[in-house]
């Protein structure tokens, strides 16, 4: 076997196989290889042929679930399926029989064709169903073709990963910052699932998480009966939701502390040290970030390459745990079961809208991360507004006046201060 290290370097120079799009030489396809004999390289996907892309999308569907062609229950030393994950095995093996004999499709393969084009080209739903119809009335009406374009949706939607029911769970043994004794001990296995939610509700979100977190109570407690599809047996599947990943105003809807205003740091929390600019009238957190380095660290005594005159001598915010954060919100009431209110001392001593819903799972207060932010929005948000104001966009830049005129207050940079003119009028210097 050649050298790794060689393949790399041959691949750096000559670059991978051209137009080596479909896998044909690495044992992937076997018996089903002439199915690609008309395949056309180069070609968009509504180019290539029929046979391909329904053999890649049959690949696709058996690979998400672990089923295959060669799937045999009956070996022995194996467990058959529990019920529902039969019939859902059952379904997935009628989707891949073809519409007639020698058709290159199956009745999924017309529904996620269906589905696919409607999509891409935004097709609207009336003229899906006429072509849907068109097609009835010339080929045979017999043929397992969905009636309309809702049957056909209907039809896909079992056979997503996210709806798949948790007795086909692919499971995944991922535990992590969670308490010694509640990781990597049987019947314990915890997920890291990712869930849609609906659009924007903001702090009424809860009522929409009621049934998810009845779900998560089962799988806690419980546990479902669920078919190892690589060991070949059932067993009792129990997990756990580890955290949540949110933009910034996400987690104010989420954890029930409120991301806006002076304390809207759910770190800092009552301790934060941001203020409110003179002119701007906004919070800033300007200079906040020096309390977090080391006591000896040369920055904390900078004068001036900071905020003007200021030396950091403070501590940063204690770090909450889990029992600590939930004897605040225990008393406050949760919008699952009540109208959403501000409590006393909301924007002054706290920023609690709630108690979230999420409290109610038995571990939550155990976690030592509940709500994870989402670096990408971050650092999205942060380029564009980097960006805009270096290259002072129009209505997007960060360099206003009014940021100008405070600039005297908290910064020792004299040449970007704001300057006057003749006739009262003023101008803002430009950087170097």
């Amino acid at each position: 076997m050649k050298n790794p290290d060689v393949v790399e370097l041959h691949i750096y120079r000559n670059g991978f196989k051209k137009e080596y799009t479909v896998w044909t030489s690495h044992g992937e396809i076997d018996n089903n290889f002439d199915v690609f004999q008309h395949y056309v390289p180069g070609e968009s996907s509504s180019n290539v042929n029929s046979n391909a892309q329904n053999y890649r999308i049959d690949d696709m569907v058996q690979d998400a679930f672990g089923v295959h062609s060669d799937f045999d229950f009956a070996n022995q030393g194996e467990e058959a399926p529990n019920v529902e994950c039969k019939i859902f095995f059952e379904q997935l093996e009628s989707s891949s029989r073809p519409l007639y004999e020698g058709s290159p499709h199956s009745q999924l393969s017309i529904a996620v064709r269906l589905l696919s084009i409607k999509s891409d080209l935004s097709v609207p739903q009336g003229a899906m169903d006429s072509v849907i119809n068109l097609i009835h009335d010339l080929f045979d009406p017999n043929l397992e073709i969905p009636d309309n374009f809702y049957k056909a949706k209907r039809w896909i939607h079992p056979h997503s990963v996210s709806a798949a029911p948790y007795s086909c769970w692919p499971v995944f043994v991922t535990p992590y910052n969670l308490p010694p004794e509640m990781c990597m001990t049987s019947p314990y296995i915890f997920l890291n699932c990712v869930i849609p939610g609906p659009r924007n509700p903001k702090v009424l979100i809860d009522v929409y998480f009621q049934p998810l977190i009845d779900e998560l109570k089962q799988l806690w407690v419980q546990g479902v009966e669920t078919f190892d599809v690589s060991l070949k047996q059932n067993f009792n599947l129990r997990a756990a939701l580890m955290w949540t990943i949110n933009d910034f105003p996400a987690y104010g809807m989420l954890s029930g502390w409120m991301t806006v205003g002076k304390l809207a740091c759910p770190y800092c929390m009552e301790n934060t040290k941001s203020f409110t600019l003179k002119h701007g009238r906004k919070s800033s957190w300007f200079d906040c970030h020096r309390q977090f380095l080391p006591m000896d660290h040369e920055f904390r005594s900078m004068k001036n390459a900071f905020r003007k005159n200021y030396v950091e001598q403070g501590y940063p915010p204690p770090i909450l745990t889990g029992e600590q954060v939930w004897e605040r919100v225990q008393n406050f009431s949760n919008v699952a079961k009540e109208q959403p209110y501000k409590f006393d001392g909301y924007g002054v001593a706290h920023n609690w809208t709630k108690q979230s819903i999420f409290w109610v799972l038995p571990y939550w207060k155990d976690s030592l991360l509940r709500h994870n932010l989402d670096v990408m929005h971050i650092e999205k948000n942060y380029f564009d507004n980097l960006f805009n104001t270096v290259m002072d966009v129009t209505g997007k830049t960060k360099d206003s006046v009014k940021a100008r005129m405070d600039l005297p207050e908290y910064c020792r940079r004299k040449e970007l201060w704001l300057q006057e003119k003749q006739n009262n009028k003023f101008f803002k210097p430009k950087a170097s």
